[in-house]
């Protein structure tokens, strides 16, 4: 019997992550806990908390953590969270420029002062 009759069984591919979509591999950090990265990094950058928090502490929180993950995950787990980073600040910045009128690009742009 060939592998072409009823009944044969055919090995069943694993559905390739989005990860491996964007990037060619597969993500070397889960994405949950690639999403818990990514936002300990915006909290620590965006913390309310402590309204005196100057710019040099906000870097050092942030890069606190890009350390972390880089020491626990290496640089493709770095990259990791960058990447869900930027799609996430995509995505939100598209839902804001929508709610102006704007283009995503135009309102990039203008916060980035390109």
């Amino acid at each position: 019997m060939d592998h072409h009759t009823a009944g044969a069984v055919h090995p069943v591919r694993p559905r390739r992550s989005d990860a491996w979509a964007r990037t060619g591999r597969a993500a070397t950090i889960p994405s949950i806990s690639r999403r818990a990265r990514a936002y300990e990094l915006l909290r620590g950058v965006l913390a309310d908390r402590d309204e005196d928090q100057d710019e040099d502490q906000k870097e050092s929180a942030a890069r606190s953590v890009a350390s972390s993950v880089l020491a626990e995950h290496g640089s493709d787990g770095l990259s990791d969270v960058a990447v869900d980073l930027a799609l996430r600040l995509a995505s939100a910045l598209e839902r804001i420029a929508a709610d102006q009128g704007l283009t995503a690009i135009d309102l990039v742009d203008v916060w980035f002062d390109a």
